[in-house]
């Protein structure tokens, strides 16, 4: 059997006849997914937005996954050139096609028979009318899939499980769509129209098939589909109808057979206009920014999926509302609180005012807004220490790292197998925000709904010498976290995204391989139990257990004396050394940059040393100036 995937002749002539079709026809893009969201995209991304209309974070979504997709560019007609080109250029095969020529798509005749032979395989009419010969000359398209459904939902399900889109076999593929209700489509393409056959393998006689006929109807309908490939001059293969998300082409398995062979007839132009215009290439791509497209989005290929798919997944993060207000920085919490302060004061004050003691409520707003200032004017003078800090401790390399305080910069590396909550994006933090938009009769509004974070969660810290796990409980967090934004809902295995424009997602995280910069405390970590811990828990054992203690009772008077306890201790130590020297479980230590164990020595993770002194130095000062106002201004109250 050929290669699936070999190619048919592209045809140039069918983008031009699409984009000169009625202007008042809506023009999609139809185009080759991939398999994996790229590395670095955001440039490419903006120029296909630009060039498209498609907003950069839908498009982000709607590049890989299995199969074909479809854009609905908002750009004028004349400009879609441009936008295919440029896909083209970023690696991405793409063509137009007219939405009229998919909604009025019907599936091509029916065959009943089949008759092989050595040169040719031919569908037949169910009186022996021939209605598609495939030989030495014929481009084939096949399109197979299962009419019930349950293959495919066996796919999608695996998908959504795995969280990866399954490049699997073709012949592995088709054998699970023939277990259930097998189908087909051929398609000759060499002729403009196509000449094409719908085979439903429940309502199909395969005794044409003569010496290759078996007992089982799905071993016939693969050999006829195996069969029709290997005749054939150049073929293509699919198999993602109800798995690839295109417009008019999604079926209803619930829904009645026909309304499920009218989907499958949109689909089947779908693919014939991919077919045509090459796209089912894997040469297509452009060479330039093929090897970029093959690389994870989140992660450098040091860390691929193989590594991470090995880590445990993260704990559950038990988070009350009331502390989600206060997601962020200490500098964000500390101003929140003053803020909320201050708040309640002045309101407290002004209706005290009201009542005619304005006088006492005066003297607590002035004491409240001189404790606020001196307390901004301290915090001001503890980030003026941290700064020094920063400035006066060496960075480090991993390998020569010395206890106590330390200054650490690599790569974020991943300690659990974290992915964000909605996308399922792999990263070492994330913060999901849910959005639904509220109509009401003065026009509306979005409202968050719920929040989902991971809290700080450990991870490693990398450089070129080695690696050190990072225990970010209590660290100054001064990372810029990635944002992005998805409108409605989002199916991430299959990166299949339904329309619902009242709803929207917004996520920040810090990717994995993202450059940090950590300021803590190097501590051992001892794992596992001494060599005395391991002696004395066998002794405890032994003890207990009156079988074993009779092994040492050297007189058998029942009792084990002084010099026979003696004698058994030492068996017993001799036994746990031997062991110790045997195995890998005894205790070991390990690194971990911690929270330093005195209350003002700083734990940081930023990006980097540049931007958090600056940040520090701004903070600073602004700090001061606000402690040094209010702590005035308190006082002019009180006097």
């Amino acid at each position: 059997m050929k290669n699936p995937t070999e190619i048919l002749a592209p045809g140039q002539k069918e983008k031009k006849q699409a984009s000169e079709k009625n202007p008042a026809d809506e023009q999609l893009i139809l185009f080759r997914r991939l398999s994996r969201i790229p590395k670095n995209p955001e440039d490419m991304l903006k120029a296909l937005e630009a060039a498209s209309g498609v907003d950069k974070s839908d498009l982000r979504y709607r590049l890989a996954g299995p199969g074909f997709g479809v854009l609905r560019p908002k750009a004028p007609a004349e400009t879609l050139d441009t936008c295919i080109n440029d896909m083209a250029d970023s690696g991405i095969p793409a063509t137009i096609v007219a939405k009229s020529d998919i909604t009025a798509a019907a599936l091509p005749p029916q065959a009943k028979r089949v008759n092989l032979t050595e040169g040719f395989i031919e569908f037949q009419t169910a009186e022996e009318e021939p209605i598609l010969r495939v030989d030495g000359t014929t481009e084939l398209l096949v399109i197979v899939t299962d009419l019930s459904g349950k293959a495919v939902k066996q796919i999608l399900t695996t998908i959504a499980y795995t969280s990866q889109v399954q490049d699997k076999p073709f012949e592995e593929v088709l054998k699970k769509l023939s277990m259930s209700q097998g189908a087909a489509i051929f398609y000759d393409m060499k002729e403009n129209p196509a000449k094409g056959v719908f085979i439903d393998a429940g309502s199909f006689t395969f005794l044409g098939l003569n010496d290759r006929l078996s007992p089982s109807a799905s071993v016939n309908f693969r050999t006829m589909v195996d069969e029709a490939i290997s005749r054939s001059k150049t073929h293509a293969v699919d198999y993602y109808f109800g798995i690839a998300a295109l417009p008019g082409a999604k079926p209803n398995w619930d829904g009645p057979d026909s309304a499920i062979e009218q989907r499958l007839g949109a689909y089947a132009r779908y693919m014939m206009a991919a077919s045509r215009s090459g796209l089912f290439t894997a040469e297509a791509a452009s060479p330039a920014h093929a090897e970029a497209w093959r690389e994870d989005a989140w992660e450098d290929t040091k860390a691929g999926d193989d590594a991470v798919s090995d880590l445990e997944p993260p704990p559950p993060v038990k988070q009350s509302r009331f502390w989600g207000l206060f997601q962020g920085s200490a500098s964000d919490v500390f101003g929140s609180l003053v803020g909320i302060g201050a708040i309640f004061f002045f309101t407290v004050a002004g209706m005290e005012w009201l009542k005619g003691g304005g006088r006492f409520w005066e003297i607590v707003l002035g004491i409240s807004i001189t404790a606020a200032g001196g307390a901004l004017f301290c915090y001001s003078l503890v980030l003026l220490y941290y700064k020094r800090m920063v400035e006066n401790t060496p960075t480090s390399k991993i390998r020569s790292q010395s206890m106590g305080m330390t200054e650490l910069s690599g790569k974020a590396r991943p300690y659990y197998d974290l992915r964000t909550s909605h996308t399922l994006t792999r990263c070492i933090f994330f913060v999901c925000r849910y959005y639904r938009y509220h109509r009401a009769d003065n026009g509306g509004q979005w409202k968050q709904v719920r929040t989902i974070s991971s809290g700080k969660l450990p991870f490693y810290i990398e450089d070129d010498t080695g690696r050190v796990l990072i225990n970010p409980k209590g660290a100054f967090y001064s990372l810029t976290r990635f944002r992005q934004t998805v409108r409605g809902r989002f199916i991430p295995a299959l990166a299949i995204k339904l329309d619902d424009p009242n709803s929207r997602v917004i996520e920040e995280m810090i990717p994995i391989g993202a450059n940090i910069y950590v300021l803590g405390s190097a501590q051992l970590q001892r794992h596992g139990k001494t060599h005395r811990e391991r002696l004395m828990d066998r002794l405890r054992s032994v003890k207990r257990d009156p079988s074993q203690m009779a092994r040492y009772d050297r007189d058998g008077d029942g009792h084990i004396d002084a010099e026979e306890w003696d004698a058994a201790r030492a068996d017993i130590e001799n036994n746990v050394y031997a062991e110790s020297l045997t195995s890998d479980k005894g205790a070991y230590e390990t690194v971990v940059i911690e929270k330093p164990n005195f209350g003002l020595l700083p734990f940081i993770v930023a990006d980097s040393e540049e931007g958090l002194l600056r940040k520090f130095a701004i903070r600073s000062w602004l700090f001061l100036g606000c402690g040094t106002t209010a702590f005035a201004c308190g006082i002019g109250i009180l006097l």
